[in-house]
């Protein structure tokens, strides 16, 4: 018993380490808290280019991994602010769920005229983990402009779907039926949108076995759909592409029908899916 357990936990860490994480992330990078107060990030706060409850930066990294090696590019721009950014070349490993970079080149940089603050390298080291097929890296990010002078640390958070291998990715999804509706209307309305801050959630339809949306993106302004009904019973299923950056993935839907107004409210992950099932009355 104890070899099979010890066995087990040697192909466990196995596995963590064989993950590959080569491709685009993207995510945001912030060092607000720790910035403020400190002396030469003032005229960012004063000019508007930080502001409290927003990220410092949107950040994006490209890697390729050979074994635990990797390389790639570190693209970071002032969220408020999308033309004051710079991109790095980055080198580091990636080994037991922990990424380590650092950024080894400043290839590009594009500072504001009037603003003197430029941006730093870094050495950075995340963890990684998986939630509802999406992957994620958190963690720390330590920077420095010169040989003695330390930028303010951040905390850094980036994202990557993963990839799906079954053909069919949404065959395996539990069908939750949320609200069931009665039409004498042989042709019913219903509104998309997304009723709360948009968030990046992305979804597609399915009435029937017929799609109605592929990977549509969800918006505050309304999407209207036009459906037919052509048999009795009928299923109209929202799934989710993603989980936007607050899960889970939310739509709204407005049913008109009978001279009625229904707002639904559909939640969908990578594993479960919410649906309405519309009867057509003789």
């Amino acid at each position: 018993m104890k070899i099979y357990t010890l066995c087990s936990l040697l192909f466990f860490c196995f596995q963590l380490s064989a993950q590959d994480i080569s491709g685009k992330w993207t995510g945001f990078l912030d060092q607000t808290k720790a910035a403020i107060g400190e002396e030469g990030y003032s005229d960012l706060w004063k000019k508007g280019l930080w502001k409290e409850g927003v990220p410092t930066c949107y950040l994006e990294i490209d890697i390729e991994q050979k074994g635990t090696a990797i390389e790639g590019t570190n693209f970071c721009t002032v969220y408020l602010k999308a033309d004051y950014n710079a991109s790095f070349k980055l080198k580091g490993t990636f080994e037991k769920n922990q990424l380590k970079y650092t950024t080894t080149e400043k290839t590009e940089e594009n500072i504001l005229e009037g603003y003197s603050h430029g941006f730093c390298f870094n050495e950075v080291e995340l963890t990684y983990s998986e939630v509802d097929g999406m992957a994620f890296l958190e963690g720390k990010w330590l920077g420095w402009s010169g040989r003695d002078t330390k930028c303010a640390p951040a905390f850094v958070k980036l994202k990557k779907k993963l990839i799906v291998e079954n053909t069919d990715k949404y065959q395996s999804r539990e069908i939750l039926i949320k609200e069931e509706l009665h039409s004498k209307d042989k042709e019913i309305i219903i509104e998309l949108w997304d009723d709360n801050r948009e968030d990046g959630d992305i979804v597609s339809v399915k009435f029937n076995d017929r799609w109605l949306e592929k990977n549509t993106p969800l918006f505050n302004e309304k999407k209207i759909l036009k459906i037919p009904l052509s048999q009795k019973e009928n299923i109209l299923t929202v799934f989710a592409e993603n989980l936007g950056d607050i899960p889970p993935n939310t739509a709204a839907l407005n049913v008109k029908y009978n001279g009625l107004n229904k707002k639904i409210i559909l939640k969908s992950n990578m594993w479960t899916s919410e649906a309405i099932k519309i009867y057509l009355l003789d």
